[in-house]
């Protein structure tokens, strides 16, 4: 069932946009179990579009089947998170050696922008756009090395990003904030164009967040 709501979204996006708030907002906790059958009787619907709507959260790593249990929402082990941040963090300063720790204007000018929409989402508690723009601000570097292999490899562990986010924010909740300045920082030591102070930036960046976990 595809049918069109009165805001123009489809039962599926209604139900995507209902469950990622819950998730986000941590309404619905790492392990807790998303029921297929409740959330079709909430919208007096068939499973069709419920299912559509957990595949494709499973498919940005917000939510995972697990056996003998069923759908729930994601959390990262302490390895999974490490093992995740390393290969990251590697990317990053792969992408950061290939152009001698040097950025493109337009590059940094896109990571300020980013680093400066964070202030704004954090004062509006928008934490979805929140994760939205720090992966938009690490983008540009794996951009900026112009390596379509390096950018798709860095790319292809975007399903991680919104698990990771929520298994830190679970720790600490107060990490909200710090996170503006915590990007303002990262962008204003990237731009200085040092590739040493850039590699070491790109580590503690990736390495502050674990430390919570641990």
């Amino acid at each position: 069932m595809n049918r069109e709501r009165k805001d123009g979204k489809t039962l599926k996006e209604e139900i995507i946009e209902y469950l990622r708030t819950r998730i986000i907002t941590n309404d619905l906790k790492p392990g807790d179990r998303v029921v297929e059958l409740d959330i079709a009787k909430k919208y007096d619907i068939s499973r069709g579009p419920v299912r559509e709507a957990v595949r494709l959260l499973e498919d940005q790593g917000l939510l995972e089947y697990k056996k003998n249990i069923g759908c729930v929402v994601k959390v990262l082990s302490k390895k999974e998170l490490k093992e995740i941040y390393l290969i990251l963090s590697s990317l990053e300063k792969l992408a950061i050696n290939l152009t001698n720790g040097i950025l493109k204007n337009e590059i940094i000018q896109k990571m300020e922008d980013k680093a400066k929409e964070i202030e704004k989402y954090i004062e509006e508690k928008d934490i979805e756009n929140i994760i939205e723009s720090d992966y938009e601000i690490h983008k540009q570097i794996v951009l900026n090395a112009d390596n379509d292999k390096l950018f798709q490899l860095w790319d292809s562990m975007k399903t991680n990003y919104y698990a990771m986010y929520l298994t830190v924010l679970n720790k600490d909740p107060n990490i909200l904030n710090r996170i503006h300045k915590k990007h303002m920082k990262f962008v204003e030591v990237l731009k200085e164009g040092d590739l040493e102070q850039s590699i070491d930036e790109i580590t503690e960046h990736y390495e502050s967040p674990y430390r919570i976990i641990k």
